[in-house]
C-alpha cells in the first residue's frame, strides 16, 4: 500500500528553536524589513543570520523568499482592460 502525503504545509525539516528578546526600538525595523520582502519575521531572521555568517540560507528560507517575489510580481502586473 502506498503512503499518501498529507495535505498542508510541507515540512521545513529539522530546526532548532531559538527564543530571543528583540529591543523594542529595533523590532519595528526588523518587522518592516520582513514585511517589505513579504516573508515571516522568523524567515527574515534566518535569512539575515545566514547572510551574516556567510552561509547558504536553508531551502525553506529561499523558497519563501521566492514565493514572496512571485506574489509581488503578480501584484505589480497591470490589469488587462477589456476592450
Amino acid at each position: 500500500m502506498s503512503q499518501q502525503r498529507s495535505l498542508g504545509r510541507p515540512s521545513k525539516g529539522k530546526r532548532h528553536w531559538v527564543n530571543s528578546g528583540i529591543p523594542e526600538d529595533q523590532y519595528s525595523v526588523y518587522e518592516a524589513a520582513a514585511d517589505e520582502l513579504g516573508i515571516h519575521l522568523s524567515t527574515y531572521f534566518a535569512l539575515k543570520m545566514a547572510e551574516a555568517h556567510g552561509l547558504e540560507p536553508a531551502r525553506w528560507v529561499t523558497d519563501e523568499v521566492r514565493r514572496a517575489q512571485l506574489r509581488r510580481a503578480d501584484e505589480e502586473l497591470p490589469m488587462a482592460r477589456a476592450g
